[in-house]
């Protein structure tokens, strides 16, 4: 019921790019040492407690737990609660092409921190008989907020900034979806998702652009009996 594991890493990363002809070469050398912490009771609770601590040779140590909890209720209904904090290093211009296709001027900051962040939620997973068939209902939250966060800011129409966050970054995730087979070979999946997402710009917390408030998704399929064609 009882399990421990740890262990060692060691990434290294060498990155070059080049904006308007000037050269920029990144090396990151990042050791770690990780434990992690599992109990089970083979019946209803089961508990994943894990740290994490790492090096980066130009900012120095990060930290980071992590918890996951998971309860069964019966065998067809379940609970799952989770926590914990990441941290990146971000690749602005590559992860950011679209920004140069417009006339924007490009501005980067000069010291720009890795990404720290905060993830809490939470998961219910119920499954039930539907007109004779099995069916599984399942709906998610999540809260994520950052203490750093490399802000793609495209507020002014002139220029595209990039500067380490001042005030507050967060956002609320709600998910549920429904999957059924009303009919023989015939599954119907349905989902929607719900976002709240808002950045600090330049001292004003608004929402996040590009990122949409509310998503549906109805995904509908029939197998033939001999399971060989689909549709």
């Amino acid at each position: 019921r009882h399990y421990i594991r740890s262990g060692v890493s060691f990434n290294y990363n060498d990155y070059f790019e080049k904006m308007n002809g000037i050269p920029i070469r990144t090396e990151e050398l990042v050791p770690g040492a990780y434990a992690e912490y599992t109990y089970n009771d083979l019946q209803q609770f089961s508990m994943v407690v894990g740290i994490r601590e790492d090096y980066l040779n130009s900012q120095g140590w990060h930290f980071t737990p992590r918890l996951h909890l998971k309860y069964n209720f019966t065998q067809l209904t379940s609970l799952r609660l989770s926590g914990g904090k990441g941290w990146r290093t971000a690749r602005i211009y590559a992860e950011n092409t679209a920004a140069f296709v417009s006339s924007r001027k490009i501005v980067a900051s000069n010291n720009l921190l890795p990404e720290t962040g905060w993830n809490f939620g939470t998961n219910f997973t119920h499954k039930f008989r539907f007109l004779g068939r099995d069916a599984i209902f399942n709906i998610d939250y999540y809260y994520t907020f950052f203490e750093n966060q490399v802000v793609v800011d495209r507020e002014d129409v002139h220029e595209i900034r990039f500067y380490n966050l001042l005030g507050s970054s967060y956002a609320h995730y709600l998910q549920s979806e429904i999957t059924m087979e009303p009919v023989p070979n015939f599954t119907v999946l349905l989902a929607y998702k719900h976002t709240e997402a808002f950045t600090n710009y330049s001292g004003t917390l608004r929402q996040r652009p590009l990122v949409p408030r509310d998503k549906g998704l109805v995904n509908m399929e029939y197998k033939s009996a001999n399971k060989k064609w689909s549709i």
